[in-house]
């Protein structure tokens, strides 16, 4: 009796220790897969994401598990889930809003990359993934804005404001790799991947991924002292005076009260107020903006989006004061967590203290952008800033183990 209840016994085990290994080779090239696909293609960043998050629930269902590492994050993302929930259940389009909920379940890459954190050679793995591929795309990109004319390079992507939001992030994550992370011949390719991608974040002349780049790279700077701050703003001022004159027209628009562009984004953050004025607290819900917006607009108004080009009135609309002042929480929470890990690893681990010096810089990036599009409303642009913020915790989470 004894003998058979063992044997049974350690057939369950062997059972579940061998979907427990499948589970894991799954999350590791579906996490592999998204860090190749992240810059070149949204469906197959897509199906690499769900399918490791299928085998890390599975595998969190079946050791009795959640492998998520302690952080303060943890609490406000879950607030933030909370302002999603009820803003969907107060919206007057509660169905629509419900799909609109679908985004939110972008989130838990967060977790998903922060469990493949777990040793210095997956994260160094993981990044050199998403910066070789970032480099090859932009080559592909630079050779065909140069061959086939068009006007501002957007590469494997449907937009360029798109392709400028993700060259943006990576570039901000190599730079800190590049200078204090690695020697030799690796960080000769990386000055060279730089490079490939600067040159392409340029040609997609889009003026919020510049901003953005440029207050990543001061964030980190500042992070590692004042000599470094000054640096780079006087690297920033000599590149602003060496920028050809279409591309700082270009960007001198964005604060020109006449060009259209800014008309719109003023009206479209007028109508946004009377819109928060009538929803307060839990916004109009998750939904497609343009009919709320065309209600709102002034007559006049030429173009009617559905989306508000600015991730903070985004929010607020769709989610009320709530739900701003919670992601307001997560923003400050993530770049806290960010500093916090970047001072507590150790010198000697050199890629690591410079991997989390350039997550923090994309965070930093990613927010200034999104004061000047809805970068939450771009799948590609969100699914890689959250791959970052997991790799980020991911850190954070082998600091504390170490610690302990």
């Amino acid at each position: 009796m004894d003998a058979s209840f063992s044997r049974t016994a350690c057939s369950m085990m062997s059972r579940r220790d061998r979907l427990s290994e499948s589970c894991a080779r799954v999350i590791r090239w579906g996490t592999t897969g998204f860090a190749a696909a992240a810059t070149i293609s949204i469906t197959a960043t897509q199906i690499a994401y769900y399918s490791a998050l299928a085998a890390w629930s599975v595998r969190a269902w079946k050791e009795r598990r959640l492998p998520i590492p302690t952080s303060s994050f943890n609490g406000v993302i879950g607030l933030f889930f909370l302002a999603g929930v009820l803003s969907t259940f107060t919206s007057q389009r509660p169905l629509e809003s419900l799909v609109g909920m679908k985004k939110l379940l972008l989130i838990p890459i967060v977790y998903v990359i922060a469990d493949q954190m777990a040793s210095a050679s997956r994260a160094r793995e993981l990044a050199r993934i998403v910066i070789g591929f970032a480099a090859i795309v932009s080559l592909y990109g630079i050779a065909s804005y140069t061959f086939s004319g068009e006007a501002r390079l957007m590469a494997t992507q449907a937009m360029p404001i798109t392709a400028g939001g993700l060259l943006m992030m990576v570039s901000c994550l190599a730079i800190p790799l590049a200078f204090y992370g690695t020697r030799g011949w690796e960080r000769v390719l990386l000055l060279l991947s730089i490079g490939v991608m600067l040159l392409a974040l340029i040609l997609t002349k889009t003026r919020g991924a510049w901003i953005g780049f440029c207050a990543g790279v001061l964030a980190m700077a500042g992070v590692k002292g004042w000599r470094f701050l000054l640096g780079a703003l006087l690297i920033v001022l000599v590149a602003w005076f060496l920028l050809p004159h279409e591309l700082s027209e270009r960007l001198m628009q964005g604060v020109r009260l006449e060009y259209e562009g800014v008309k719109e984004r003023l009206a479209m953050w007028r109508a946004s107020l009377m819109i928060l004025h009538d929803f307060p607290v839990t916004g109009v819900g998750l939904i497609d903006l343009q009919q709320t917006h065309a209600v709102y607009s002034n007559p006049g108004v030429r173009k009617i989006h559905g989306h508000l080009h600015n991730n903070l009135v985004q929010v607020a609309v769709t989610m009320g004061i709530f739900g701003l002042t919670i992601f307001l929480g997560v923003l400050f929470t993530l770049v806290r967590e960010q500093f916090a890990a970047h001072r507590r690893i150790a010198a000697d681990k050199s890629y690591l203290k410079a991997l989390s010096l350039g997550c923090l810089g994309v965070s930093v990036g990613f927010m200034t952008h999104g004061l000047f599009e809805c970068t939450l409303c771009d799948a590609e642009t969100v699914m890689l800033f959250w791959f970052v913020v997991g790799m980020s915790l991911g850190l954070k989470g082998e600091i504390d183990c170490a610690l302990d």
